[in-house]
């Protein structure tokens, strides 16, 4: 089974950033792309934990941008 996610994310300053980590890998791709003033994660994961997996890395590093601005 296939599943197909599409993340907006307001952190567009930090494209180059997220292009650098190593998301996705055998079981899961991630493509990151520029949209306006947003960022748009587009993931497909060949399974559940695959899926599960990236996403809680992409929010990882949503967590160090949210962090990051407030200083």
């Amino acid at each position: 089974m296939n599943y197909s996610v599409c993340v907006n994310a307001p952190f567009v300053e930090m494209l180059d950033t997220f292009k650098q980590e190593k998301l996705g890998g055998q079981r899961c791709d991630v493509v990151i792309k520029k949209d306006d003033d947003r960022l748009v994660f587009e993931v497909t994961a060949a399974d559940s934990i695959a899926l599960r997996a990236t996403l809680n890395a992409i929010t990882k590093l949503f967590t160090v941008c949210e962090k990051g601005n407030k200083l």
